[in-house]
């Protein structure tokens, strides 16, 4: 479980947090103390720092939402025990039986090795999560990748700007560039 779920998730995190502490305390205030259009930045500023809480947010929920495992949500609709007792409710019996699982299947579900569990309209199981991405899951971790990609690229923008813009900075960057 640590080696699995805790330790992949625990670096994304780091690395994430170890970023958004260099963009906020070290770039945006540089940025503010030396441009022309304090507001301007601090609008870019804001943005960039609901974007990196969105993207906490959204790597969190893909991480700990049930993926929409069938078996969780047969037992939800109060069905598992009579599945499991041999007698399949009539709206179910067309579907396939899991051999591994032993419980129907709707269509786009899949038997993940990894996790032992058939999950709904599964997609991968996805090893930096450490769970699969699934029914309940996809749109976080989607949605993930967006915000950290819009976090990334305004904080490379930035970071450029700080380099190249700042008097007091001689950067090898700046040196290249100029």
């Amino acid at each position: 479980f640590c080696c699995t779920r805790v330790c992949p998730n625990a670096f994304v995190l780091i690395f994430a947090s170890i970023l958004g502490f260099a963009t906020f305390f070290g770039i945006f205030p540089q940025i503010l103390k030396y441009t022309t259009i304090p507001t301007f930045f601090t609008f870019i500023g804001l943005f960039t720092l609901t974007c990196f809480g969105m993207f906490i947010w959204c790597w969190l929920s893909a991480a700990i939402i049930d993926p929409g495992r069938v078996k969780d949500d047969l037992e939800r609709r109060g069905l598992l025990s009579r599945i499991q007792r041999g007698d399949i409710p009539e709206c179910l019996r067309d579907l396939p039986i899991c051999t591994i699982c032993r419980l129907p299947k709707p269509k786009g579900s899949m038997h993940c090795d990894d996790c032992n569990a058939c999950c709904l309209r599964y997609d991968h199981h996805c090893g930096v999560i450490g769970q699969c991405v699934g029914d309940k899951n996809t749109k976080a971790f989607i949605l993930s990748f967006l915000y950290a990609s819009l976090f990334g690229i305004i904080s490379s923008v930035c970071g450029f700007y700080y380099c190249i813009s700042e008097p007091d900075n001689n950067t090898i960057l700046k040196i290249l560039i100029l």
